[in-house]
């Protein structure tokens, strides 16, 4: 991708050990209905031959970057390719999930029509793997929209200005980052359109997570040391 056609939107995404899963993700990343986009994967240090499958994809389309590293766990991975992306606006995808053929264009429809808003996200919609069971939460069976940071659409520097993802986290680091954002006075728009589609495998790192309220809670208590060491 030159100069000239630099993407409108980023799409970032980490990944460990999702060579059978990987190659779906970033082609419904390739098959949104936006076009100018790249989608930058970092192979975290996988053993599965999960680099080898996005090798082969980033030689058959130049909108996909991809890179390896050691496994730093996926805050590491993400800072990492928010440094190689060049697009205005950056998004998020974990490698075992899917995005919605038409998000990102109503992602951009949405801040074009809402222009107090500094970033939207919306719900997600769970698609079990065959054999795999729903994770037994009382939220995921309520029957209410599921929202999910990760699903923020927001401008790149916005981002980097409040110092990407914290490397220490290797759960709810998308919360984390979404109080830092607020922190910063931004305005975060929560839909309920379907933004994702997240696949449950057996092995996904939320699936392990049966209950998240520790994680939100350990997100929250960051947030309010953080904020109690800016005023002091």
């Amino acid at each position: 991708m030159t100069a000239s056609t630099r993407p409108l939107i980023s799409v970032i995404t980490p990944s460990f050990n999702r060579g059978a899963w990987v190659g779906d993700a970033v082609r419904s990343v390739l098959a949104q209905t936006v076009r100018e986009i790249e989608h930058v994967v970092v192979d975290d240090g996988s053993t599965d031959g999960t680099f080898e499958v996005l090798q082969e994809l980033a030689a058959s389309d130049d909108r996909v970057q991809v890179a390896r590293q050691e496994n730093r766990g996926p805050s590491a991975a993400r800072n990492r390719a928010l440094s190689m992306a060049t697009g205005t606006y950056v998004t998020f995808l974990d490698s075992d999930d899917l995005l919605p053929p038409d998000r990102l264009e109503k992602q951009l429809r949405y801040l074009e029509e809402h222009p107090d808003a500094d970033a939207v996200f919306g719900t997600q919609e769970l698609v079990p793997a065959p054999g795999i069971e729903t994770p037994d939460r009382e939220h995921w069976a309520s029957g209410r929209p599921q929202h999910c940071w990760s699903t923020m659409l927001v401008l790149r520097s916005q981002i980097l200005d409040v110092g990407a993802f914290d490397e220490e986290l290797w759960d709810g680091e998308d919360t984390d980052l979404s109080f830092r954002l607020r922190g910063r006075g931004l305005q975060l728009d929560a839909v309920d359109d379907v933004y994702l589609l997240r696949r449950f495998i057996g092995d996904n790192l939320t699936y392990s997570t049966n209950d998240p309220t520790p994680t939100l809670l350990a997100s929250v208590r960051r947030h309010l040391r953080r904020r109690q060491a800016d005023s002091t």
